[in-house]
């Protein structure tokens, strides 16, 4: 990457990040235009830096609402990701996996949630494989594929299937925290109150105590009410929802 080009990425992903999205906009547009110059005179040597910025800048217009703009941009950058994948697999696997990702957010947002199911399931498949070469590298996504999944299906009524990644992302973050449960025991504690909320919205009160229990379990004995009050809080919060508010069923 050329000092120019890189410094355009630059203060476009800050002006991003410091919510001047428009001014971000019209960087990544002609960068964007440079760069697809530079992609059809050598394919081989720009083809990372032409869909990385096709990436950040259907980002930014999928902050400003512009859904079908976003998604212009997101299919043509996997399309170009795709083809990078099924040649050389072990290069590109996490762009790819990351591209499909971004790309099924955009049909969430869409409310295309079937769309959205193919692409989440097709990512999840790649990233599981990066996750159990490099579980540190990958836990990550790997988690952010599973969670996307359990909503995805949730807000299609397909509870069982809901169910089925919600345990497999709860199993995977319980074995890090079971190997480390102080550098875990927060994150872990965050995800079981992630999906006891969830439950609890979903009206299934049994599975949402259940993980309550959990929950409670994990920040008593990390003792992580009394390095942050705020848990106490939120165990108050969530005991009130589930036990005393009068419109729940015992």
């Amino acid at each position: 990457m050329g000092q120019s080009i890189e410094l355009k990425f630059k203060l476009g992903y800050s002006l991003h990040v410091l919510n001047f999205t428009n001014y971000a906009i019209k960087i990544y547009e002609n960068l964007t235009e440079e760069l697809s110059n530079l992609y059809q005179q050598n394919p081989e040597e720009w083809v990372g830096d032409y869909t990385k910025i096709l990436n950040n800048l259907a980002l930014a217009y999928k902050d400003l609402n512009q859904h079908d703009r976003a998604l212009q941009l997101f299919e043509k950058a996997l399309e170009i990701r795709e083809g990078l994948y099924q040649q050389n697999p072990q290069r590109w696997a996490g762009d790819y996996a990351k591209t499909l990702n971004n790309l099924a957010i955009a049909y969430i947002d869409l409310n295309q949630h079937d769309r959205a199911l193919q692409l989440y399931e097709k990512a999840l498949g790649i990233v599981e494989s990066l996750y159990q070469k490099n579980p540190e590298r990958w836990a990550k996504q790997h988690e952010a594929v599973l969670i996307a999944l359990f909503f995805t299906y949730s807000i299609l009524g397909q509870h069982e299937k809901a169910l089925e990644y919600q345990e497999k992302h709860l199993t995977a973050v319980k074995t890090k925290y079971q190997k480390n449960q102080k550098r875990w025991a927060n994150d872990y504690a965050n995800i079981i109150k992630t999906y006891t909320t969830a439950f609890i919205e979903l009206d299934n009160i049994e599975k949402a105590r259940s993980l309550f229990l959990d929950l409670t379990s994990v920040v008593k004995e990390t003792q992580l009410d009394q390095e942050d009050p705020q848990w106490s809080k939120i165990l108050s919060d969530i005991h009130s929802a589930l036990f005393e508010d009068p419109s729940i069923s015992p």
